[in-house]
């Protein structure tokens, strides 16, 4: 673990640093249970240690934390992988990504942690029940990057229907060395679409689908959505269509994306089944959870033509074994949501969070996106 702090002699840290607030009084040593109590920790000021996973530069965080705590980079894909002792038995806080799983068993290794910031999609690394049981807040940063991902999902949308990707590697082999040429019209005609006028279907319709709908129109798409869990009138305020149900959007969607958040009630949304009721040669793209579709089953539907083309964001421990030998698949990592200005508003909007919770503790009004206070008495 490599320090991003700057150095302090120890006769200064009583007056640079202030003594951490809120829930806690950290003190080097002290486990959990113990540290509260720890009669140092009351005299002498010191700062607690954060240790982020998965980003080397610090810069952002110490920005806003420097001053009141230590920002160590952890070079580790999980707990197991964590050799500073430091990490393990002093860090109160953390920030973690998508790459490292945080369930009941890895959360009890950590001695002294009380606060784990999360940045990127989802929550399904991080068990929230168990981290409340422990005393452990969990902050999910939301509502960066939806233009990014917004722009991400249609620019995947169009390449489905103008198979961009697929001329380009045609072009680079040799196959469409002339434009003028038969061949080159034939490819074109046969495989690339006509955008206006087709129906995108959205599964999901939260920050964003909207953004993604408002970009879609724009290019002559027809768009509905499903989404049982928002109220009524969305659809008039996008002026676009919502379905009854996913079957009725399956069946007249030309291209299917997916916005949705992995729940246990849609796991495996896309399966065999759900293929069966698409359009035969409809799209399907999917910027969010890999485990709303069964790879089997895609794969079988691209095989058979019933898919025309897929466009999937994946992570780096994605099993694409059922897609060996594929046609139309494209895949791309985990970074729909990311630019230089969206990176830098997560992780200043992380820190922040970070912030409020060291100097004010579990009930700080600054608190924005807390996410199991219900498991720890918080509401």
């Amino acid at each position: 673990m490599s320090s991003a702090s700057s150095s302090s002699s120890e006769g200064n840290q009583a007056s640079d640093y202030p003594t951490t607030g809120g829930d806690f009084h950290y003190e080097p040593g002290c486990t959990r249970s113990d540290h509260r109590m720890c009669p140092s920790a009351v005299t002498r000021p010191i700062r607690p240690i954060v240790a982020q996973f998965e980003e080397r530069d610090c810069t952002y965080e110490m920005n806003i934390l420097g001053s009141i705590a230590q920002v160590e980079f952890c070079n580790a894909k999980n707990v197991g992988e964590i050799h500073d002792p430091r990490v393990l038995h002093e860090a109160v806080g953390i920030f973690v990504r998508n790459g490292i799983q945080l369930g009941k068993e890895e959360l009890a290794k950590f001695e002294a942690l009380k606060f784990i910031v999360k940045i990127g999609s989802g929550l399904t690394k991080i068990d929230l029940k168990s981290a409340g049981e422990m005393g452990i807040a969990v902050s999910h940063i939301t509502g960066f990057g939806i233009e990014e991902a917004a722009d991400s999902a249609l620019r995947m949308i169009l390449n489905c229907f103008r198979r961009t990707l697929s001329l380009q590697k045609s072009l680079t082999r040799g196959y469409l060395k002339d434009c003028r040429s038969e061949r080159t019209r034939s490819i074109a005609s046969q495989h690339c679409i006509r955008v206006r006028g087709k129906t995108l279907g959205l599964i999901g319709f939260g920050q964003v689908a909207k953004a993604v709908a408002v970009r879609a129109v724009i290019f002559g798409l027809k768009v509905m959505f499903y989404d049982p869990y928002i109220t009524n009138g969305n659809e008039i305020s996008y002026g676009i269509v919502r379905a009854k149900n996913l079957g009725d959007l399956l069946t007249q969607s030309d291209c299917v994306s997916l916005h949705c958040s992995l729940k246990m009630q849609n796991y495996f949304l896309v399966d065999a089944t759900t293929i069966q009721l698409m359009r035969h040669g409809a799209c399907l793209v999917n910027i969010s959870d890999e485990s709303l579709i069964e790879n089997s089953a895609l794969a079988n539907g691209l095989r058979d033509g019933r898919i025309r083309t897929a466009a999937l964001q994946v992570s780096r421990n994605f099993d694409g074994a059922a897609f060996n030998g594929v046609p139309n698949l494209y895949r791309t990592t985990k970074i729909a949501q990311f630019s230089e200005a969206s990176l830098k508003e997560f992780r200043e909007a992380a820190a922040t969070e970070m912030k409020a919770y060291l100097e004010e503790g579990m009930m700080s009004e600054h608190l924005q996106y807390l996410r199991n206070g219900m498991f720890i008495g918080v509401q």
